[in-house]
């Protein structure tokens, strides 16, 4: 209820802002009688500063993509104060003595100025979530690996004496699995879905199911390949 909330709340002050704005610029237009075009587009210009600034706030997940990409956020902000210390000159100077066809001129190339902050700081958050994105899909196969080497262990902790060497090689594949690196390349991403079928056929090989009485034979031969496999992925850095 309160996530459903917020963001109606930020639009009803961002809102209340340009109404305070307007009401503003209503009352004090008297004080510019003889620029009265000059006026409109410094009250405008005002309104457009107060858009930028609080738009990322008043929008909740533009803002939260602000809050967590940092670097975004820093570029935005500082076209979004270039763009404020310049309007906010040509506001001053259109009142005073600048024609208004040169002021909307300032305006319009401070404008794209900041579009171009936009298009920058945009473009830093995309590259930011892309890496993210690779990132994640780098150690969910690593994040299987390590589970199904924890699934591993528990079914060998049924094992009795006897197969005492059997337990020590599940916790050792669990061991190693924890301190696997992840990998993006096609050869690391090949050999840990073969690490994973393996995983897969250990922990239905019939020696487990039967919980030790049945030949060990063939998950000894499981435990070999994977071994190979692991010295293999291990060397891809």
């Amino acid at each position: 209820m309160k996530n459903n909330q917020n963001p109606v709340l930020k639009l009803i002050i961002f809102l209340f802002g340009i109404v305070i704005i307007t009401v503003a610029s209503a009352l004090l237009k008297n004080l510019f009688p003889d620029r009265t075009a000059e006026y409109i587009f410094a009250c405008v210009s005002a309104a457009l500063i107060y858009t930028a600034a609080f738009l990322p706030i008043a929008l909740t997940d533009f803002s939260a993509k602000m809050a967590k990409l940092a670097a975004s956020g820093v570029i935005y902000y500082k076209g979004m104060a270039a763009y404020a210390v310049i309007s906010a000159a040509d506001m001053v100077l259109a009142l005073r003595f600048l024609p208004i066809g040169y002021a909307v001129l300032i305006q319009c190339i401070a404008l794209f100025v900041f579009l171009i902050y936009i298009y920058l700081a945009c473009f830093t958050a995309g590259h930011i979530s892309n890496v993210e994105t690779a990132e994640k899909a780098k150690l969910s196969a690593v994040t299987e690996l390590r589970s199904k080497a924890q699934k591993l262990v528990t079914a060998a902790s049924v094992l009795d004496e006897r197969n005492k060497d059997m337990k020590e090689a599940a916790a050792k594949i669990a061991e190693n699995m924890r301190y696997l690196s992840p990998n993006s390349s096609q050869e690391a991403c090949e050999l840990e879905g073969r690490m994973s079928g393996l995983l897969d056929s250990m922990l239905m090989d019939k020696f487990f199911v039967s919980g030790g009485s049945y030949s060990r034979e063939s998950f000894e031969a499981k435990l070999r390949d994977f071994d190979v496999l692991y010295r293999q992925r291990k060397n891809i850095v």
